[in-house]
């Protein structure tokens, strides 16, 4: 599936496809995720660490984080953390080959924001997980 098209598949419209990294509406917020960054470690629960690796953040100046940092604020403040995932692949930053709607309703659970702390919010890492509450709403 293209990239416009899984996050429209979730009830998303990203504004610009070739930038953006994450989308809003009125209901939530959908970020993007590189299959092959998931945490090894933590399988079979899924963890997605951005941005606490220690790399030069060469990314913090383009538009797509810039948004993102924004919508994942909004995730925690409104949402409680939870957003939407599109699941990309291909070579991390690199052209994606392909991406994939994260379904919760098919694959029975969601995800989670789970560390963002103001650090987090001036420099845009953070952590999302598969949330394994019961409350999926």
């Amino acid at each position: 599936m293209g990239f416009k098209d899984a996050f429209e598949a979730l009830g998303y419209t990203l504004s610009n496809h070739q930038t953006d990294w994450s989308a809003e509406n009125a209901d939530g917020v959908c970020i993007t995720i590189w299959k092959c960054e998931l945490s090894e470690a933590a399988k079979p629960h899924l963890v997605y660490d951005f941005g606490f690796d220690g790399t030069p953040p060469d990314w913090t100046n383009k538009v797509g984080h810039t948004k993102r940092r924004k919508h994942v604020a909004r995730a925690v403040d409104e949402f409680g953390g939870k957003v939407d995932v599109v699941l990309l692949d291909g070579p991390s930053g690199g052209p994606q080959t392909g991406a994939h709607p994260w379904i919760k309703e098919t694959r029975g659970k969601g995800w989670r924001i789970t560390r963002f702390n103001d650090m987090d919010r001036r420099h845009g890492s953070f952590r999302a997980e598969i949330d394994m509450s019961h409350d999926h709403g």
